[in-house]
């Protein structure tokens, strides 16, 4: 919804500008509204845009039945080839997919366990510029909580970014660079294992490049290069006399990913995008004693070193059909393999086998909206969606972390956004 600059102003506390009953006059004689005076002032125009979807959704695997639904309030403000937009959402989804952190007394094996209802409030900030005809920037900046069943997946995450982009780089029409700085800072305030936390810091940079080779498909590739670190999390190690020890440093993770891929605009409205990615874990100060059964089933410690050093091959397909405003269709889909380079896998029985451990997963998604009418500033749609998440591995021993799952979810709602 474009609310009008008069309820903006009102919004915004800035009703009461001096002299605000009265009409005022330009230079140019031209007479001005009482509302469209804070714009005159700032040079800008704004827009209050408010969203809000409300769905029921479906958990097949338990045959559960919940509520999801969310609302947003963004401004946007445009002024002498600027964008900016700020913005709060809330969001609460009852199938949250959870894999990790499982308490004693779970079942391993019941599919209620790898879901949870959670709820998130957000606030972010973003500034666009364009600097030429082809060269521009964009700078974001968010805050989130997160709220969820389990306390100790409580998380507030502070995320920034920086980026730059060129079209037509190096003089060439059809090719284009994107280059992304990051920060990110994640904490989990109600976790705690054996006096280590989840807590972590990161920063990225990604480089990323585009060829058109034709007006209907454009190749891309690039890569991503992301430093993490736990900010107390400390494991295992050993001595000069090669007995285990506490590690004296927190664990740190160097993660670099490469991507090739290409998009094609088959027809009118229908969009076909493919992509392979190869994505490397590299672990610091992660090593790991770890407790399985031998072949006589007595039980025995055995050090894991490098414990999570995996490469993960990826390969997403895409599609999107949109042939009129009126409604629109969008697939994704991934399909990935990660074997571990140390990290010996045992059976369901916590035996030990022969090999290291290998995973691999199929991830899906469909979702599609109806646009119903516009009224009042407001378009009105139905949203349905749908995915499909699921992991397979050789590691059967399922105590704090699932290693074998399926989780489907499905949605049928209605959306109401303010239109631009």
């Amino acid at each position: 919804m474009v609310t009008s600059p008069r309820n903006l102003v009102f919004l915004l506390g800035l009703a009461a500008l001096p002299a605000a009953a009265e009409a005022k006059e330009t230079k140019g004689g031209e007479q001005l509204a009482p509302w469209q005076v804070w714009e005159v002032l700032t040079n800008s125009q704004w827009k209050l845009i408010p969203t809000a979807e409300l769905t029921a959704a479906s958990y097949p695997e338990s045959g559960e039945l919940a509520g999801q639904g969310g609302a947003g309030l963004s401004i946007k403000q445009r002024w002498a080839g600027n964008k900016a937009s700020y913005g709060a959402t809330f969001e609460h989804e009852p199938f949250a997919l959870r894999v990790f952190n499982f308490g004693d007394g779970e079942d391993s094996y019941s599919p209620e366990r790898l879901t949870q209802s959670t709820d998130t409030a957000a606030a972010a900030m973003r500034w666009q510029r364009r600097w030429s005809e082809t060269f521009s920037t964009d700078g974001n900046v968010s805050v989130s909580q997160r709220w969820a069943e389990n306390a100790a997946d409580e998380r507030r995450l502070t995320e920034a970014s920086w980026a730059f982009e060129e079209r037509e780089a190096f003089g060439l029409r059809p090719m284009s660079w994107t280059a992304t700085a990051g920060y990110g800072r994640s904490i989990y305030p109600q976790y705690r294992v054996a006096d280590r936390a989840l807590d972590s810091e990161w920063g990225s940079l990604d480089v990323a490049t585009g060829y058109r080779l034709t007006d209907k498909v454009e190749l891309t590739a690039g890569y991503e290069v992301r430093s993490t670190q736990y900010l107390d999390a400390k494991y295992d190690d050993v001595d000069s006399d090669q007995k285990v020890t506490r590690a004296t440093e927190d664990k740190s993770l160097l993660r670099q990913s490469g991507t090739v891929g290409a998009s094609w605009k088959a027809v009118e409205g229908l969009k076909l995008t493919t992509e392979l990615e190869l994505l490397r874990n590299d672990y610091s100060n992660y090593m790991r004693v770890m407790t399985g059964r031998d072949a006589s089933g007595n039980y025995e410690d055995r050090l894991i070193r490098d414990y999570e050093d995996a490469t993960r091959s990826l390969l997403r397909l895409g599609a999107s059909y949109r042939p009129s405003n009126a409604w629109k269709v969008r697939f994704g889909g991934e399909f990935w393999m990660r074997p571990y380079d140390t990290y010996q896998a045992r059976d369901v029985d916590n035996h030990w086998l022969d090999k290291t451990r290998e995973d691999s997963g199929v991830n899906l998604d469909l979702s599609g909206e109806v646009a119903l009418a516009e009224a009042a500033g407001f378009a009105f749609s139905t949203v349905a969606s749908g995915s499909y998440d699921t992991q397979s591995s050789n590691m059967e021993r399922e105590l704090s972390f699932a290693t074998n799952y399926a989780v489907t979810r499905l949605y049928l709602g209605v959306s109401i956004e303010g239109v631009e």
